[in-house]
């Protein structure tokens, strides 16, 4: 999997190997946020490991995967090993049936049959989060199941069985993202009285958020520039969520003004547009021309906005 921009999380994971994949699915069972990366993009389609015991198998049992995994494994034979004179070191039998712990005590197996099925298990508990990380990195129009398949190391079936059209896994991405964008700008700044602690409170969050996107992207923007002229389902959703987040602005901006923060006469409207286009503009500065004052010059200009509106 690729590493993918991260506000916050519980547990991070370095490594998606076996070991690391199986820890991030005990702890997303439990709840817990993890992220988890790894410097290769999909499975290591060479076998490395060949052993597994029946605590391990438990534990693929508590993963609930352990049905999909037995067919690649085969239980161990008796054994026996031979110097170079051909003088018996070691003999190794197994124990027999019935086995006292449930499974058999020592298997072979295929890492990379095995690791493909953990991964399915693990993009099943946050599947979006992987769609995610390639829709800041590719755009949405770039997010295909093929793309998100190859990068959680599922079979193209088993994702299309999630979402069952290339359109519904972008619509599930911009959900997701909104509803990560809500938890993160919007229902933070309702701690605050209303009025202009609430709108600064939105603003700074924002800035916040952006700061976070700089280097990863925002799909409001990508996806904006990409489904601008494009009727159909995905473009709703998109404007849609869109539309919500500047609704909830004006309202602020209406609130600041019932609280005589800001100007009977202001615009709503025309407010919200100005401090939208802050953003706009930061994201333009800071990710694409590399401005290292855009981040300043926009808290700069929410100062002015608020100022010409004064009572």
């Amino acid at each position: 999997m690729h590493a993918q921009a991260v506000t916050q999380v519980d547990v991070a994971i370095v490594g998606c190997g076996p070991a690391g994949v199986v820890l991030a699915t005990l702890l997303g069972q439990a709840g817990v946020q993890v992220h988890i990366c790894d410097r290769l993009p999909g499975i290591y389609e060479i076998p490395r490991a060949i052993a597994l015991d029946h605590e391990i198998l438990r534990v693929f049992q508590q993963m609930g995967v352990i049905d999909q995994i037995l067919p690649f494994t085969e239980p161990f034979t008796n054994s026996e090993f031979f110097g170079v004179d051909g003088q018996l070191i070691r003999r190794m039998t197994m124990v027999k049936p019935p086995f006292p712990q449930g499974y058999t005590p020592s298997v072979v197996f295929s890492q990379p049959s095995v690791e493909r099925v953990l991964r399915e298990r693990l993009a099943s508990l946050p599947s979006v989060n992987v769609a995610l990380g390639l829709a800041t990195q590719m755009g949405l129009e770039g997010l295909t199941i093929g793309a998100v398949a190859e990068m959680a190391g599922m079979s193209k079936s088993g994702v299309f069985a999630h979402f069952g059209s290339r359109e519904e896994l972008q619509i599930s991405v911009i959900r997701e993202y909104h509803d990560r964008f809500e938890s993160e700008v919007f229902y933070p700044a309702l701690s605050c009285a209303r009025g202009m602690p609430r709108l600064q409170s939105l603003f700074d969050n924002w800035m916040q958020r952006t700061s976070t996107e700089i280097d990863s992207g925002c799909i409001y923007i990508s996806g904006a520039v990409e489904f601008d002229d494009r009727p159909g389902s995905v473009r709703d959703a998109l404007a849609s969520s869109v539309n919500t987040w500047q609704n909830a602005l004006q309202r602020a901006v209406a609130q600041a003004q019932e609280e005589k923060h800001l100007s009977a006469k202001a615009d709503p409207l025309q407010v919200a547009f100005e401090i939208h286009g802050l953003i706009l503009a930061l994201h333009y500065e800071a990710r694409f021309l590399r401005n290292p004052g855009a981040a300043e010059r926009a808290r700069q200009g929410f100062v002015a906005i608020v100022s010409r509106n004064q009572p």
